[in-house]
């Protein structure tokens, strides 16, 4: 074989050899993706990685809440299921710095086994968490939810919760649990002086 063909060859052979590579790897990685997305979609609830002998949200709610879960997706309206989903916050569950220590504290919507529903925060310390139950939503027998969860980051805002009076400014040092009432109202919980305190709003 001339010695020109016998390169022409050897190119074909290392391109396809690549080209193959390459493609495995992305059809690998893209169903790696997909499988994760699918599995993490609505757990119940979802499982912080332990370490230096740290407890997982996860158990926490067993111990301290037995009988309380988060909601099944088919609780909400499927629009606003659908709609409130945003990064590592879903409609059920937010997480962020709430009481400024550095940890990661979360908020979840649960409800018990007569089916009321609560908002949840677990702030995070060194080891565990401590539980604050800072709502209990309001629901009609057999309706579906119209609730949701957000985070509010720290800022000024005016606090709608006065009677017939001009709004008070509150000034928030850390991010605050949101709960939204999808198209009417609004309530914000954040800490301040080791407990979390209300602002509306929204009305």
């Amino acid at each position: 074989m001339p010695i020109k063909n016998i390169w022409v060859a050897c190119g074909l052979f290392l391109f396809t050899a690549c080209t193959d590579s390459a493609n495995t790897t992305e059809e690998t990685v893209a169903d790696t993706i997909t499988a994760v997305v699918t599995d993490t979609t609505h757990r119940t609830p979802d499982i912080i990685s332990k370490s230096n002998g740290s407890i997982s949200i996860e158990q926490h709610v067993q111990t301290s809440l037995p009988g309380w879960k988060v909601p099944e997706k088919n609780s909400w309206e499927k629009y606003w299921y659908e709609r409130y989903k945003e990064g590592k916050n879903l409609i059920y569950r937010v997480q962020s710095d709430f009481d400024g220590n550095g940890q990661t504290d979360y908020a979840y919507i649960l409800k018990d086994s007569a089916n009321k529903h609560t908002v949840w925060a677990f702030l995070k310390n060194d080891t565990s968490f401590t539980a604050h139950r800072i709502y209990d939503i309001t629901q009609l027998n057999n309706s579906k939810l119209h609730v949701g969860l957000a985070v509010l980051k720290a800022g000024s805002f005016d606090d709608l919760n006065t009677a017939g009076g001009e709004p008070v400014k509150v000034k928030t040092d850390h991010p605050a649990i949101h709960v939204i009432f999808f198209e009417t109202a609004a309530k914000a919980y954040y800490w301040k002086d080791s407990t979390f305190h209300l602002i509306q709003t929204g009305d």
